[in-house]
């Protein structure tokens, strides 16, 4: 029998029911997730748990969840047969652009931070992940669970992941220490493969890849075996005890007011409603992982001193210095709210009074200032430069608008008065890209929604398009049409209005939500009552007239900052484009969600517990922005010898970075080199003197050559490989929390073992 009659008689022998493949059909095709890839990587993408289908369209990734019957995959081959298949078809991949699944098999165990490392390292940035194969012999396609085993510091042990990139990229993996083999994957591997073992390959009659002699990582001392946490920071990027009633995404009602603009409204008895998003109770657990027990720190990490214990071996009254300077200046002007919007420009706001400073040398310069009775932000430019808040008017109600203009160093006046008169003001929305004001005021207990075109100067009276008895709550705008809410029987109906009064539906909810929209006005969330039943939380995007729906299991908030169309959720940031919303990543993309602390490269202005202005060194540097990033827990699996070096290191490059030589003991050039050759190999003390200009002859002299300060209390040490002789890792140096995700800014590392002693081999 061949193999037509064959499946002609196995499908004679079955009967199907139509209306069931039907059903089941309608239900695949409403399945939210299939086998999704959870980006991993450098940017902030790495701490994503949703991606959505239109996502995996774009890329092609979405896969038939079914198994093919006439597939020969890796699972039908032996492990010998698997290397050489592997081996050639990587040779006809090598320099590829076109994207495929491959599987990664890993020479030993690896830890999620070892593994990203590897991953990331062959990309040069994000890497979306498939599958992840657990060494208890589980795996996991959940794409929330891969996320998790990246981002939660869970304590698994990986042997090979599955992943979608280009052909090159795969040959690249190939000769990474850490990688055993790269395979090709078909349909049916996701469902039958596993990683190949190791032990099962005969080695009288294959040849092992190049890189297929390496050692499992060394064994975490006990003392060191530790994750590190993140911070608490807030996911609109304010930094704790820091208290601002500036919202990320403004709302009338229904906010916390740690985040809402606190909008006056003349007797209005209406409760504020609960928005967060209930938990998802369906979770899945991650496969084969552990309960993790509280993070601590290495000891040799936690609560460095501020000078590096002196070694025998350096010169005599010679001490490093464990940690970088970093800035803390009070500055002692009454605020509660401050922050830069230029390089050296900031914006403070009280009760009664706007003002921009400049800020050099230690101390600040009043430029401009305006008086306003309880100033509120209404809107942020996403590049930063200038802003719009909103106080009360001659009217004594709220309605008056001032520009605050740190590029042009000026504060103005919009002239809104004579629009509002003596209603209140229940919202003032800009959008950028048409140059739309819209007004949402409400006088005699009907609402008025008032358009008016502004750029500068005074804001032009366009129309009034629409008014109601009923309660109306501005949403977005796109080109000159309003998108609007409007409760009226139990339910908040959407519509979209434009500047001659059509008004259209765009969605019924079913029930009362809440509303709120970005400081961009270009996008609006809508939040079921935490008590119903019914409904999700739903980002609308007007310029496809779609609503966005929100999955996860910790979606508490959704903050856009002052971005047109990026936001951070549950840890995670996406950007909304054509309908749909995906994961992204990266600092040009979190700082305008960070618009508090993103401006500047140089400084961050923040307020203090005492109601004054404080100043400390920008996350955002220039050194920040061009580095590669990691956004998961790290956990540190170095041996006290190979963090002794680094700490030695870090002291000798801190004393090079602050110009702190003399104040340190090294009076001389021969006395900085001799510090320099203790801790680094000849080729790394050759590369360190042409950086920062060092020379034995002549009195001291140096450069910091590029080198910025760092805090030993700041690192995690990885190591991927070492054979005694050798090792090789990443040093992870804390960067700061940037749209409330902690961030690593990493640096490859390599040692060399000399006359029993280790040595750095790179430039930190």
């Amino acid at each position: 029998m061949n193999k037509n009659e064959f499946y002609k008689q196995l499908m004679s022998e079955y009967s199907f029911d139509a209306d069931k493949i039907r059903e089941n059909a309608k239900r695949g095709k409403n399945a939210r997730q299939k086998l999704q890839p959870m980006y991993i990587g450098m940017t902030a993408a790495a701490a994503a748990l949703v991606v959505t289908v239109g996502t995996l369209a774009a890329v092609n990734l979405t896969k038939d969840n079914g198994v093919s019957l006439t597939d020969s995959g890796l699972a039908t081959l032996s492990a010998n047969d698997r290397v050489i298949h592997a081996i050639e078809q990587l040779e006809k991949e090598r320099g590829s652009e076109e994207s495929k699944d491959f599987l990664v098999n890993f020479a030993a165990p690896m830890s999620p931070a070892e593994v990203q490392a590897v991953l990331t390292g062959a990309v040069g940035g994000s890497m979306p992940v498939k599958t992840l194969y657990f060494a208890d012999g589980t795996k996991t396609t959940n794409t929330d669970s891969i996320g998790k085993v990246f981002t939660s510091g869970a304590a698994c042990q990986i042997t090979g992941a599955a992943v979608y990139c280009t052909g090159d990229t795969a040959a690249k993996l190939q000769s990474d220490p850490a990688v055993f083999l790269v395979e090709s994957m078909t349909e049916s591997d996701y469902v039958n493969a596993a990683p190949v073992n190791i032990s099962e390959v005969d080695t009288s009659e294959v040849t092992l890849p190049d890189n297929s002699n390496v050692v499992a990582p060394p064994e975490k001392p006990d003392k060191s075996s530790v994750s590190v946490a993140g911070t608490s920071e807030g996911l609109d990027g304010t930094v704790e005890p820091e208290v601002t009633e500036e919202m990320d995404g403004t709302s009338e009602y229904g906010e916390d007011p740690a985040t809402a603009e606190a909008v006056t409204e003349e007797g209005s008895s209406e409760t504020p409603a609960d928005t967060s998003v209930p938990e998802n109770p369906a979770e899945t657990d991650v496969p084969g992982t552990v309960d993790t027990p509280p993070a601590t720190v290495p000891s040799e990490v936690e609560n460095a001193p501020s000078e590096l214990p002196a070694d025998n071996k350096l010169p005599e009254g010679v001490t490093l210095t464990a940690n970088g300077q970093s800035l803390d200046n009070t500055l002692y002007i009454d605020a509660d709210a401050a922050f830069f919007l230029t390089e050296d420009t900031f914006f403070v706001k009280n009760s009664s009074v706007v003002a921009l400073y400049r800020y050099a040398d230690g101390a600040e310069t009043l430029i401009c200032s305006e008086n306003i009775t309880d100033p509120k932000i209404v809107w942020v430019d996403e590049n930063g430069g200038k802003l719009l808040v909103s106080g009360m008017s001659d009217y004594d109600t709220r309605g008056r608008i001032l520009c605050v203009n740190a590029q042009g160093e000026y504060i103005e006046d919009l002239r809104t008065e004579d629009m509002v008169m003596s209603g209140v003001l229940q919202s003032a929305s800009y959008n950028a890209d048409s140059r739309l004001l819209v007004l949402n005021v409400r006088e005699d207990g009907r609402y008025y929604v008032i358009t008016a075109s502004w750029d500068s100067g005074k804001a032009e009276y366009i129309a009034t398009p629409y008014d109601s008895d009923n309660k109306l709550t501005v949403a977005a705008a796109y080109g000159g049409t309003v998108y609007f809410a409007e409760n009226s029987g139990g339910t908040t109906n959407l519509y979209s209005v434009d500047q001659n009064g059509y008004v259209s539906r765009v969605n019924d909810f079913g029930q009362i939500v809440s509303v709120s929209r970005n400081l961009a006005f270009t996008h609006a969330v809508f939040t079921p009552d935490s008590g119903s039943a019914a409904g999700s939380v739903e980002v609308f995007d007007p310029e496809s007239g779609k609503l966005i729906q929100i999955y996860g299991s910790d979606n508490s908030s959704v903050s856009f900052g002052a971005s047109r169309h990026s936001y951070s959720c549950a840890g995670s940031v996406y950007t909304i484009s054509g309908g749909m919303a995906a994961n992204s990543g990266g600092l040009n993309v979190t700082a305008a969600i960070d618009y508090r602390k993103s401006f500047s490269e140089k400084y961050a202005a923040s307020t203090n517990s005492a109601g004054y202005v404080r100043i400390t060194d920008s996350i955002y540097t220039a050194a920040n922005k061009s580095a590669l990033m990691t956004f998961s827990d790290i956990t540190e699996n170095s041996s006290a010898e190979l963090r002794s070096v680094v700490n030695g290191a870090i002291g000798v490059n801190n004393v090079i970075a602050l110009g702190e030589c003399r104040q340190n003991g090294i009076t001389k050039p021969e006395t900085l080199v001799e510090c320099i050759e203790y801790y680094y190999t000849n080729g790394a003390v050759s590369e360190l003197m042409r950086r920062c200009g060092i020379s034995t002859l002549g009195a001291l002299h140096y450069s910091d050559g590029g080198l910025t300060a760092v805090n030993t209390s700041d690192t995690v040490l990885v190591i991927s490989s070492n054979n005694g002789a050798s090792a090789s890792g990443m040093l992870y140096i804390r960067a700061g929390s940037f749209a409330g995700k902690t961030a690593y800014r990493s640096v490859s590392v390599s040692f060399t073992k000399s006359d029993g002693r280790w040595k750095l081999d790179s430039v930190i």
